[in-house]
């Protein structure tokens, strides 16, 4: 199954999976000629079930796997950047500043244009008053905001985040999705990667891993067209369509239109009531 657009209009993609299988070491496979293309300043979510091989995935559009077969091309000098899942894997340095300047040594930039970057990305994830606090004294939360900032801070085209949110608290899993929006304003490629399906509602795009294969569904409204196949790959669907779901089947509101968004959700109950 193919991932990719179609259109003729569309810029070059940032990235691109041609027709890119993974079989692991031991011989199980786990993707299956996926081709998906990536455009500059998109945010796209992949959802998959736990063990669908999302992290799979995200390993090799880092390029810390390679496939099996196919090609994964990057088609920009700004590089890339993977925010795992378990931030105890990510941190390398003593302090919280080393961490992030650590992966700006490797650029080799200007010590005034490291120094402005750590700045930057401190105050952006709210870490500016643990600048030489351990990262081992962190909070789980501020180890996962340590990690992003490290990543934001290299300034990559192409930001991955492979369940990024799976160790926040409500309040930081808000703030992460207003800063994948932040980042696609400002031009970074988003490719989240999440089994969360309501963590994917304000993406422009949205695939599904099932069975090795990646399909793409299009915008988040589209979703409602697609519920048998969410249910086929294990993944929940959105609150605010199983309450749509829910609300039709028991005749409860039997016009009810399909809807993402709770005001509008709203709106259409409170007519249905004053209308009785």
């Amino acid at each position: 199954m193919n991932a990719s657009h179609t259109s003729h209009h569309l810029p070059i993609p940032v990235m691109r999976l041609a027709q890119v299988s993974y079989t692991t070491p031991v011989g199980i496979p786990l993707l299956h000629a996926v081709s998906a293309d990536f455009y500059p300043g998109e945010w796209v979510a992949v959802v998959g079930r736990n063990g669908s091989g999302k992290s799979t995935l995200a390993k090799l559009l880092q390029g810390l796997l390679q496939p099996t077969s196919g090609t994964v091309q990057l088609n920009s000098a700004q590089g890339r950047g993977l925010i795992l899942p378990n931030p105890d894997h990510q941190y390398i340095g003593l302090t919280v500043e080393d961490d992030i300047f650590f992966g700006l040594e490797q650029l080799e930039l200007p010590l005034a244009v490291m120094e402005e970057r750590i700045e930057e990305a401190l105050q952006l994830m709210g870490l500016q008053t643990k600048r030489q606090v351990s990262p081992q004294q962190l909070s789980g939360g501020e180890k996962q905001r340590l990690a992003i900032a490290s990543v934001l801070a290299m300034k990559p085209a192409v930001i991955i985040m492979d369940d990024a949110a799976s160790m926040l608290d409500a309040a930081s899993r808000q703030q992460l999705q207003r800063l994948m929006s932040d980042l696609q304003e400002h031009g970074h490629t988003v490719i989240q990667l999440t089994h969360n399906l309501d963590e994917a509602l304000s993406a422009d795009r949205v695939l599904i891993l099932h069975e090795g294969e990646l399909i793409d569904l299009g915008a988040p409204m589209s979703l409602a067209q697609h519920t048998s196949l969410l249910h086929q790959a294990g993944i929940r669907p959105p609150f605010m369509l199983r309450l749509h779901v829910e609300l039709v089947d028991e005749a409860v509101c039997p016009e009810l239109r399909s809807t993402l968004h709770i005001d509008e959700m709203a709106e259409q109950l409170c007519t249905f009531i004053t209308s009785k």
